[in-house]
């Protein structure tokens, strides 16, 4: 009785302990990894200076955190699953011969090459998900930034940043809803090969017992303890081969969080393949760099086909775009960056006389080619400097010009911000320095 008890406690204890252990292992890789991560940030390499990524806080603070974790539930099963799987698979092979314990693995096979296209199709939904939620929660820290100024301007600004709120928590929604139904369907997929394991199972049974496998001529009254002892072994087998299955969702999650991670630690070290501006062979813009002058100021513009995330940060700006009868075929941008006159004042130009005098030459630009396009009927319109929005069309969510600047010229992204307010991302040009004025057209 007493080895029974010490048994039992003893399975207790180990049964009881793996989900702890396997958060307490999540833990220290987050400490070490978000350490690493703070190292190579904020040190040689000035990367929180320059970083050319979106929302790097987030890629340490919850990226990180979500890596480690993914990474413990999928070890927590990937690391006992081999044991069982050889164990089984040795007591299988005594009962049933090899090559039909062959079969089971060929369909165990497909199984998982079926789900690894699938779970192709869902790690690129995680990280447009992540960076849907970064952007949702940006534009929160935005309205904290701005809150007095907002309040002081009245009702009719209130209501346009509500609308703005609500049109990016609209983005995180949608990106949330794809990624619903890609793990419904990788959830169906699992529970699938489950039920299909009890047929395979039992057609092996049916096999062994009919075509009279070597070893199964056993007397018949033994026949009920052979069929019971051979079903359990590979009921066991089938399902140390379900668990990995099981693992497709988190599986999909760990490699979409260690993307974006992952990205950070390539810029970090110089590894990121960012390019430079001025070459572009190496990674730069394509298109041809035009310089003028507007308003007695130097002035930089270019024409480029708006691809990739600027297309999709340009449909989510200008609603109407789409809503055209050729609508989502094409879409030019127009890069413009004016250089102030007085660069003392850096990112934060000298006066406000200064940014509205840029500001005004800008509109006086912009709604000439405006009523040329539009007149010729093309769509045309611009972010708005002033609020990042649609100048002439309905309203959709904010435009980073930052950002924009990043993904069509790679130019680098610095943050700006006064002591005791919320750092603003800042276009780093590389002739202008972070004393430019940035502003896009978009055209059809």
């Amino acid at each position: 009785m007493r080895k029974q008890v010490l048994f039992a406690l003893a399975c207790c204890v180990t049964f009881g302990s793996v989900q702890p252990l396997s958060e307490l292992l999540s833990f220290r890789w987050r400490k070490r990894l978000t350490l690493s991560l703070h190292a190579m940030y904020c040190t040689n390499s000035k990367a929180y200076y320059s970083v050319r990524l979106d929302n790097p806080d987030q890629r340490i603070q919850r990226d990180a955190d979500f890596l480690c974790k993914a990474l413990a539930q999928v070890g927590n099963l990937v690391c006992v699953s081999p044991f069982k799987i050889l164990y089984y698979t040795w007591l299988s092979v005594t009962y049933f011969g090899a090559k039909t314990i062959g079969c089971l693995y060929a369909y165990f096979a497909l199984t998982l090459i079926a789900q690894k296209l699938l779970m192709d199709n869902v790690t690129p939904l995680v990280v447009r998900r992540e960076r849907a939620e970064a952007e949702f929660r940006q534009t929160h820290f935005r309205l904290k930034g701005h809150r007095e100024e907002i309040a002081m301007a009245g009702e009719a600004i209130e209501a346009r940043e509500r609308y703005v709120l609500d049109e990016s928590l609209g983005g995180a929604l949608r990106a949330q809803r794809k990624l619903v139904v890609a793990h419904w369907a990788l959830a169906l997929s699992s529970s699938l090969i489950d039920y299909l394991g009890v047929v395979v199972n039992y057609s092996m049974l049916g096999f062994a017992i009919f075509r009279g496998i070597r070893g199964w001529d056993v007397p018949e009254k033994d026949l009920p303890k052979m069929i019971s002892q051979s079903s359990f072994v590979t009921f066991q087998l089938i399902y140390a081969f379900s668990q990995i299955s099981d693992t497709a969702r988190a599986a999909t999650d760990l490699l979409g969080y260690a993307e974006r991670v992952g990205e950070l630690i390539g810029f970090a070290t110089g590894e990121g393949g960012a390019g430079d501006p001025e070459d572009p062979k190496k990674g730069g813009s394509m298109a041809v760099i035009r310089r003028a002058a507007l308003g007695g100021r130097p002035m930089e513009w270019s024409v480029h086909e708006a691809e990739g995330p600027v297309l999709e940060a340009a449909v989510r700006t200008f609603p109407d775009f789409l809503a055209r009868p050729n609508g989502g075929s094409r879409l030019v941008a127009v890069s413009t960056f004016q250089c102030a006159t007085d660069k003392r004042g850096g990112a934060r130009l000298a006066s406000a006389a200064e940014m509205n005098a840029q500001h005004r030459s800008f509109l006086a630009l912009e709604s000439e080619v405006w009523k040329d396009l539009t007149d010729s009927g093309h769509f045309c319109d611009s972010v708005d400097p002033l609020t990042g929005c649609a100048t002439h069309t309905r309203l959709g969510q904010r435009y980073s010009e930052a950002r924009g600047a990043e993904e069509i010229l790679r130019y680098p992204t610095v943050f700006d911000g006064a002591q005791g307010e919320d750092p603003c991302p800042v276009v780093d040009h590389p002739r202008f320095g972070t004393a430019c004025y940035p502003a896009t057209i978009f055209t059809d």
